[in-house]
């Protein structure tokens, strides 16, 4: 797999893997790791290509089609992506010899949507879970997964509005999932400082949760 990827200088001990929006591609996520590398010592950031041509930008690359706005055809289309993104993350532990609990996925809009959906339906014991202007595709059933969950959404969103992460939090809460919410007031569909910021602190904390649990 040739998808864009940073390896540390050392063993990695967990990886990091990015997952775009519709119409993006694996470098402009990867564009963010430098956020991401204080305090996430030996780790590999990944950021895999959407297995399809996006149907409205041939440069790019999609999860699944958006031609119509529908939640079932969403639920469908990331059914069928999944089986890609398994295999991709299935390689990943693979080379680097790492175990579901040293993944962490960090997915925007469309990715975001991915993220989830795989987490919650197919990986039950990732490191974390950071969703950026996302939405829950389904509702999971409350015994799959352990995986620590933040979703950050900006007010302004009119893309996939907030009420879709407010939504998910209220879903997800109620079922006992490790789940927090954090709403940027003025951002649109986009990922800022703040946003990465608390990413970033929710990642750190994880790692000294882990930390805690190994020492």
């Amino acid at each position: 797999m040739n998808d864009p990827i940073i390896e540390p200088l050392n063993t990695p001990k967990q990886a990091v893997i990015f997952l775009h929006g519709y119409g993006s591609n694996g470098d402009d996520l990867l564009n963010l790791s430098p956020y991401f590398e204080d305090g996430l010592n030996h780790t590999v950031f990944c950021s895999p290509n959407a297995p399809n041509i996006c149907e409205q930008n041939p440069q790019g690359y999609q999860w699944f089609s958006l031609q119509n706005w529908l939640p079932e055809l969403f639920l469908k289309g990331a059914a069928q992506s999944a089986p890609y993104l398994l295999s991709y993350i299935n390689h990943i532990q693979s080379k680097y010899d790492l175990t579901q609990n040293q993944i962490t996925l960090i997915g925007f809009s469309q990715g975001a949507m991915m993220s989830l959906y795989i987490a919650l339906n197919h990986l039950y014991n990732l490191k974390a879970v950071i969703s950026f202007s996302g939405m829950l595709l389904n509702t999971p059933d409350i015994k799959k997964s352990q995986t620590p969950l933040l979703l950050i959404h900006g007010a302004q969103d009119s893309v996939v509005p907030m009420q879709a992460s407010i939504e998910a939090h209220r879903i997800l809460s109620a079922l006992d999932y490790q789940i927090q919410l954090f709403t940027i007031n003025g951002l649109a569909h986009s990922i800022d400082q703040k946003g990465l910021n608390t990413a970033q602190e929710f990642l750190q904390k994880c790692q000294n949760y882990d930390t805690l649990l190994t020492s």
